[in-house]
């Protein structure tokens, strides 16, 4: 999309404001209680676990800070039993790591999982020059198992996986574990691939259409991937 109106007294960009809150939280969806509330203190910017009184953020208080730029927000991606109601693949173009293929991927990513039936949703990141591709979940699903998908992806398209989220099958120590950033802050927007990856203007639009993947799909595909179920530690 453009960028979200920062005030407005159109009932209808108030509403549409409103969609996003709502469609963002309840597939950006991570461990309940908790949030990560940006900070900047000097030069040090850096995000901090702050417990709230509700298992997730209202969407009022989401457009108020998150939406309308004044503070960015996060959420712990894994619950305490390490699962996890969405995942994502990350293809980084960074400075220090330059990867000039990096929207190919992104996009030839998006190809493969379209044809094994599922919908996921591109966002250029906050930085402007990395793509994360987002699947969603309509119940919580291991971690260990979401990353053999992913695993088995990169496999199949021949495409390297730099980061997954989640990004380890099991706790490792007694942190919250992986932190993500809610999309549309800074530079983040979701991109349409089929118009030579221009800003996609309805959001709402975009979110709506990301199907939920269920876990006993998920193993199927799993299955038709060539993962070995015994092997890895669940029926399909």
């Amino acid at each position: 999309m453009g960028r979200l109106p920062e005030s407005t007294s159109d009932q209808a960009d108030v509403q549409r404001v409103r969609s996003v809150a709502d469609l963002i939280l309840d597939l950006f969806r991570g461990r309940p209680g908790v949030i990560a509330a940006g900070f900047q203190d000097g030069e040090r910017v850096g995000f901090r676990p702050r417990e709230i009184d509700a298992p997730y953020i209202s969407p009022q208080k989401f457009e108020k800070l998150h939406l309308s730029g004044k503070q960015a927000l996060g959420f712990y991606l894994c619950d305490e039993d390490w699962t996890v109601w969405c995942s994502c693949v990350d293809f980084d173009n960074k400075d220090k790591e330059p990867d000039p293929e990096w929207q190919e991927k992104a996009e030839k990513t998006q190809q493969f999982l379209q044809g094994l039936g599922l919908d996921p949703v591109i966002e250029v990141s906050q930085s402007g020059c990395a793509a994360h591709v987002w699947l969603f979940f309509s119940q919580r699903i291991p971690a260990r198992e979401v990353r053999l998908l992913w695993s088995l992806v990169s496999t199949k398209t021949g495409i390297t996986h730099r980061e997954v989220y989640p990004r380890s099958d099991s706790p490792r120590g007694d942190g919250l574990g992986n932190l993500c950033r809610y999309p549309l802050w800074n530079k983040s927007r979701f991109i349409c691939t089929d118009h030579d990856w221009e800003t996609a203007q309805d959001p709402v639009e975009v979110l709506s259409n990301a199907s939920k993947v269920s876990i006993d799909q998920m193993r199927q595909i799993i299955g038709d991937l060539g993962g070995a179920p015994q092997k890895d530690g669940f029926e399909l």
